[in-house]
């Protein structure tokens, strides 16, 4: 991972990822998410974090600013696109990025789809780690927009993705406030949720929407 690196001063001032000469080799498969940048030594980059740069050759059909989703091997070193002799991602695959909290629901063919939250658009995951239809989750990895995961039915796929429990909002309508409205969606929701349609207003996740998600509202 990144963490066996440090960091340095590159070309243009530029913080860069080095390793030092201690035989150590960078794993492979990494997956980094960065917004497209300007190219560095007319090779294409992405910004991982505020002034650090990787290179990623494969990195086409992508505009500056846009976020995406890249995994790879990662080397090190100046033979990939001299005179940079910082991190490159080689072989890589690149897509849109994903970042989103949302709710698993159970689906078409038995299988589980995420479904982001005011979005009716539902992916398939490659990875459900240790959740099940109901969770409220945070998702992250690049989209693939045509999966045959759940065949027959063909849908988008979010590639190595990460999962992680994601606290659901009290502002149940998305206006931004907690008011009255949300109270109202709160009430009409009251009851146990089905694992097979998002349960929004299930504030504590413990599968129904009672007076414990009514306190956390009215706290909000």
């Amino acid at each position: 991972m990144i963490a066996r690196a440090f960091l340095s001063i590159g070309v243009r001032g530029l913080i860069v990822l080095a390793v030092p000469a201690l035989g150590i080799e960078p794993a492979a498969a990494e997956s980094f998410i960065g917004a497209v940048t300007e190219e560095i030594a007319g090779c294409p980059a992405i910004e991982i974090e505020p002034r650090t740069p990787l290179l990623v050759p494969q990195l086409v059909g992508f505009v500056p600013g846009e976020i995406v989703h890249a995994s790879g091997t990662l080397e090190f070193g100046s033979e990939v696109c001299p005179p940079w002799n910082g991190g490159a991602l080689i072989d890589a695959t690149v897509r849109p990025a994903f970042q989103e909290c949302g709710s698993l629901v159970y689906g078409p063919q038995g299988c589980t789809w995420f479904v982001p939250d005011g979005d009716e658009t539902w992916y398939l995951l490659e990875n459900l780690g240790r959740f099940a239809g109901g969770d409220h989750v945070r998702v992250e990895g690049g989209v693939d927009a045509e999966g045959i995961e759940c065949f027959p039915v063909i849908g988008p796929v979010i590639r190595e993705n990460t999962i992680e429990s994601c606290p659901r909002s009290a502002d149940l309508d998305g206006d931004g406030t907690v008011d009255f409205d949300d109270l109202l969606l709160l009430l009409a929701a009251w009851g146990f949720c089905s694992p097979f349609a998002p349960c929004d207003a299930d504030l504590d996740q413990d599968g129904e929407v009672g007076f414990s998600d009514l306190l956390i509202l009215l706290t909000a």
